[in-house]
């Protein structure tokens, strides 16, 4: 098959890194949510961060639907409705899909 041959030993280290890395990822989000959730909107669009309102609603609407996806993940949490997660994410990743 052409393309980028893959073998046992790199489909092993894919795999295992991509599940180190989510398994780091669910605990950090749920810090930044809650470091987050201690931030007023003032407190954000004001110096050191100097946010926009817009910046700050988009930053928040990411956090709550990560921590949803975090707490998922971990067991806390569940979904009854297929719901797009990513959203705002993707905007803040600069992917506006």
């Amino acid at each position: 098959m052409p393309g980028y041959p893959v073998d046992k030993n790199q489909l092993d280290m894919i795999m295992g890194t991509l599940s180190r890395q989510i398994d780091q990822w669910a605990p950090d989000t749920l810090k930044i949510k809650q470091d987050l959730d201690g931030l007023s909107e003032a407190d954000l669009t004001a110096p050191p961060f100097s946010y926009t309102a817009d910046d700050v609603a988009l930053i928040k609407s990411a956090f709550n639907d990560l921590a949803l996806l975090a707490n998922i993940y971990l067991g806390k949490d569940v979904i009854t409705e297929a719901r797009d997660l990513g959203t705002f994410s993707r905007r803040l990743a600069g992917l506006w899909i």
